[in-house]
């Protein structure tokens, strides 16, 4: 019987794992990351039929597990059509495992844990949807944008943020994000969004006094927004965007200013 088990286990299937990295660390890699970006990013817009049937984007781990655990199969086809393919293999041969560190918070609470590192990937796939959905709705006459759409995701992602390992810029954007409607839903925010993700380099602005134009915590948000900054802020914006994006929410900034600023800000 020994020598029967250890035959099966050499005839076992094995996954192809790029350079023999071992399975905890294969899930700290950027293409696991990636992976799961573009996983959640298919459950939250039910690309696939499949994903509709399990809720994948459950908060609650108990109900979490539930749901990967019925969903494999689904989960699997959706990795096979949209991740790197040796990604399939590895998450299929370590399923149990892969659902495990999903689902169960570890004892150490450092943000670098891949329990939070995976599971952000959900609210960052929720963000992606919002920006889509703000593009739409700029997209419609100025009569039928509905703001109310794009403010039922923002809290949805400020809520899938609770419990989870974030910066305090990427929490304070979420928030700013829910006061001001009509500031949100502007080409204003469209164009501050392809700034941050393009990146491009804003040392020639003199008038940004070497403060980071990335930075979102209140303090930098608050400094950047108000009156004073304003020229500063459009001349940033209107050499991104070929167009003038502060001057139709003037008044919104200002409201976000007196919203949320006056702890913050001292004077004009």
């Amino acid at each position: 019987m020994r020598f029967l088990f250890i035959f099966i286990l050499l005839i076992l299937p094995v996954p192809v794992i790029s350079e023999g990295i071992p399975f905890y660390l294969e899930l700290l890699s950027d293409k696991t990351k990636n992976c799961f970006l573009r996983f959640f990013e298919t459950a939250v817009s039910n690309d696939f039929s499949c994903s509709r049937k399990f809720n994948f984007l459950e908060k609650d781990n108990v109900k979490k597990r539930a749901s990967f655990t019925a969903g494999k199969d689904c989960f699997l086809r959706i990795v096979q059509e949209k991740c790197d393919p040796d990604r399939y293999d590895v998450f299929n041969y370590y399923y149990e495992e892969l659902v495990d560190t999903l689902t169960f918070i570890p004892a150490h609470s450092g943000c670098s844990e891949t329990y939070y590192r995976l599971n952000a990937q959900r609210c960052y796939a929720q963000k992606k949807l919002m920006e889509i959905e703000i593009e739409r709705q700029l997209e419609r006459h100025p009569g039928l944008k509905n703001s109310t759409e794009v403010m039922v995701l923002c809290k949805n992602i400020q809520d899938c943020m609770e419990g989870l390992c974030f910066t305090e810029d990427e929490q304070s954007e979420i928030e700013f994000s829910l006061v001001v409607p009509e500031l949100t839903v502007s080409h204003f925010t469209v164009c501050i969004l392809t700034i941050d993700k393009e990146l491009p380099d804003l040392s020639k602005y003199k008038c940004l006094e070497n403060q980071s134009f990335y930075v979102k915590t209140p303090e930098f948000l608050c400094e950047r927004y108000r009156k004073s900054k304003r020229e500063c802020l459009r001349a940033v914006t209107q050499d991104y965007c070929g167009r003038d994006v502060v001057k139709p929410v003037e008044g919104f900034l200002d409201d976000l200013i007196d919203l949320k600023c006056k702890n913050v800000l001292f004077g004009n």
